[in-house]
């Protein structure tokens, strides 16, 4: 085998090729733990979309709407309100009350939430 100078043989240090002995365990377990990983973060993200979802059908139909449109289409508060055709006072607090219901239901009355615009992410 060449080295990067030119001698022939492995030298000193060198990192074995991919797939040799000395790399299996090591990519694999961490190949299992990433797998694991993910795993978890689905089951997890699943869950929090089911109970939003579930705090989501205890609010007014209409400010569930616009959260919806807010937090998933991603639409400003002024394109919501373009788009379903109310002022904007309206629809912002309409949001702010859906908001509120959600954090309420999430909590059990405790801490409102804020979430992020097409995330969904919590900022608490």
């Amino acid at each position: 085998m060449m080295s990067l100078t030119g001698h022939a043989g492995p030298r000193v240090g060198a990192i074995a090729p991919l797939g040799t002995r000395t790399h299996l365990p090591r990519t694999k377990r961490a190949s299992s733990q990433h797998d694991h990983d993910d795993a978890e973060h689905r089951a997890t993200a699943q869950a929090w979309a089911d109970d939003l979802v579930r705090a989501l059908d205890k609010c007014d139909r209409l400010d569930a709407t616009m959260v919806g449109l807010v937090y998933v289409g991603g639409l400003t508060h002024s394109l919501v309100a373009q788009r379903l055709a109310l002022p904007l006072d309206q629809v912002n607090t309409g949001i702010a009350r859906a908001m509120q219901c959600i954090g309420q239901s999430l909590t059990g009355g405790g801490t409102a939430l804020a979430l992020r615009p097409t995330t969904g992410t919590v900022l608490e």
